[in-house]
C-alpha cells in the first residue's frame, strides 16, 4: 500500500516545508515505503485545506498518510475523508509529524518529554513506529448542526469556543499559544447561558467523575433526568468542552482522563466522549443573578485558579472542591468546582446569541442548537502507529 505525505506550509510557524526538504520526505522514501510504490506529495491548499485531498485519496481504498501540520490540518483531511459518510470510510492509517502550534491530537497520544532548544526529536516519535504492529483507534465525533461535521480533538462551547473565536485576531502579533492566553484573560467574567443534555450509549449509562473515591459512578441523584438515561444539566456555564484526548497544549490538561495513559479503572472507551463543566452556580455565594463585579471575581478568582492552577498542572483540577467561603482548594468540603462527565454524546441548546458559538478542532461556528456523538468504531477506522 503506498504512502502518500500531505504537507501544510501555514500551519504553526510555517515550518512543514523545511522539515519536507530536509528530512521527512527521504525518510519516507528510505525507511517507510518498505514496498517501494511512489510516494505521492500534496500541499494544502487555501480555503479548502487538506479536505479536497482527502476526498480525492480516499476513495475506495486503504491509506497510509504522513500529515504535517498541526490539529487543523488532521481535523480537515478527516474530515474531507468523512465526506460521504463513516460507512463509505476505508481504513486510514496516519502518521502525524506536527508542525502546529498545541498540536493537541500527537501531545496526548505520544507525550513528548525532551523539548531542549533546537531539538526536534520529539517530532519524531509517530514516524519512528509508522511501521510497528502496534495500533491506536481514534475516536471521532460527529457533529449535527444544520450541517454535518467531523472532530477528533475538541467540541467546545462557552470560554474555549469565545476563546479560539477571539484568537484569530490576534493571531498576527501573537502567533504562538500566548494568544489563547489573552483571548481567556478577554472573556473571564462571560456567563453562558444553555442547556447541556448527556446521551447514554448502548448498555452504557451517563457517568460522572467522583473525586473522593477517584472513580467514574453512574449518576444516580443531584440532576434531572429522562426515562432514556439522558442527564440534564441546565447553566449558565463559563466551561463545557467535549474531548476525546486529554490536553490542548503540551502542558494543558482539562480532560486527563480522556487519552490511555491514566489507570486502567479510568479510561475512556473508544465509543464515549469526556464532557468537562464549570458552572459558576455551583459556588455555594453566587447564583444566576450574580451582579457583574462578582462575575469579574469569580472569573479572575475560582475560574483563574482552575485553568492556570489545575488545567495547566497536568489536569489536577479535578480535585478542587469550594470552601463555604467561595474560595477553592484540593481540600474543600463544598460540591467539586469542575463537573467531569463521561457520555456517548451530547446536545447543548443555546438560550441566547452568545451561548451559539461553538468550536470544533478549532473552526468556530455559530448555532443555538447542536448535537455531538461518538462514532461507534464498527464505522470508521482511523489508526495511528503506538
Amino acid at each position: 500500500m503506498p504512502w502518500a505525505v500531505v504537507w501544510n506550509s501555514n500551519a504553526g510557524h510555517g515550518q512543514a516545508k523545511q522539515f519536507l526538504d530536509q528530512s521527512v520526505g527521504r525518510y519516507v522514501e528510505q525507511s517507510l515505503n518498505d514496498d517501494r510504490q511512489q510516494v505521492t506529495y500534496y500541499q494544502t491548499e487555501p480555503g479548502s485545506g487538506a479536505r479536497q485531498i482527502a476526498q480525492r485519496l480516499s476513495k475506495g481504498k486503504d491509506l497510509r498518510v504522513v500529515l504535517l501540520g498541526g490539529d487543523g490540518t488532521v481535523h480537515e483531511f478527516l474530515e474531507g475523508a468523512l465526506q460521504g459518510g463513516a460507512h463509505q470510510l476505508h481504513p486510514i492509517q496516519l502518521v502525524i509529524f506536527p508542525t502546529g502550534t498545541a498540536n493537541a491530537l500527537y501531545e496526548s497520544i505520544y507525550r513528548p518529554v525532551v523539548r531542549a532548544e533546537g531539538n526536534d526529536d520529539w517530532r519524531w516519535l509517530a514516524m519512528h513506529c509508522a511501521n510497528g504492529a502496534q495500533t491506536y483507534p481514534l475516536t471521532l465525533m460527529q457533529i449535527s448542526s444544520g450541517n454535518t461535521r467531523y472532530a477528533c480533538v475538541v467540541v467546545s462551547h462557552a470560554l474555549h469556543a469565545a476563546i479560539l473565536r477571539d484568537s484569530e485576531a490576534l493571531r498576527a502579533e501573537h502567533p504562538g499559544l500566548e494568544r489563547f492566553k489573552i483571548a481567556a484573560a478577554q472573556n473571564a467574567s462571560c456567563w453562558w447561558n444553555a442547556r447541556l443534555t448527556l446521551h447514554p450509549g448502548p448498555n452504557r449509562a451517563v457517568k460522572r467523575y467522583i473525586t473522593d473515591t477517584d472513580s467514574f459512578e453512574e449518576i444516580k441523584n443531584g440532576y434531572e433526568n429522562t426515562q432514556q438515561g439522558d442527564i440534564i444539566v441546565d447553566g449558565p456555564f463559563v466551561y463545557m468542552n467535549a474531548m476525546v484526548v486529554e490536553r490542548l497544549e503540551p502542558t494543558f490538561v482539562p480532560a486527563p482522563f480522556a487519552s490511555g495513559h491514566c489507570k486502567p479503572s479510568l479510561r475512556r472507551s473508544n465509543e464515549e466522549l469526556d464532557v468537562i463543566v464549570i458552572r459558576p452556580t455551583q459556588n455555594p455565594i453566587l447564583d444566576r443573578n450574580a451582579s457583574e463585579s462578582q462575575r469579574r471575581a469569580f472569573g479572575h478568582g475560582p475560574l483563574t485558579q482552575v485553568l492556570f492552577e489545575g488545567m495547566y498542572n497536568e489536569g489536577s483540577h479535578v480535585k478542587f472542591k469550594y470552601n463555604s467561603d467561595g474560595s477553592i482548594s484540593t481540600h474543600g468540603d463544598g460540591p467539586s468546582v469542575v463537573e467531569y462527565f463521561r457520555a456517548s454524546g451530547y446536545s447543548w441548546h443555546a438560550n441566547d446569541d452568545r451561548a451559539s458559538t461553538t468550536c470544533i478542532d478549532g473552526t468556530v461556528i455559530e448555532s443555538r442548537d447542536v448535537k455531538v456523538n461518538a462514532l461507534p468504531q464498527d464505522a470508521i477506522t482511523v489508526r495511528v502507529n503506538l
